[in-house]
């Protein structure tokens, strides 16, 4: 995921539309993806907190 915006951040970009857009395209597919992946770590993390709350365990991990 981050290794295609890193090519398309090192690759020279002429001034036609199309190849603006490409980059574009790129770096906006990894924005999604990155996205994605925080929110499913966020969603995770609640799910973890709460079976945590569940059981009582969280008071003891503070």
């Amino acid at each position: 995921m981050l290794d295609s915006a890193i090519a398309a951040l090192k690759t020279p970009v002429a001034d036609s539309e199309a190849d603006k857009e490409t980059a574009a395209a790129a770096l906006d597919k990894t924005n999604r993806g990155l996205k994605n992946s925080l929110n499913n770590v966020l969603t995770v993390r609640a799910e973890l907190g709460t079976q945590l709350n569940e059981t009582g365990v969280a008071g003891f991990i503070r």
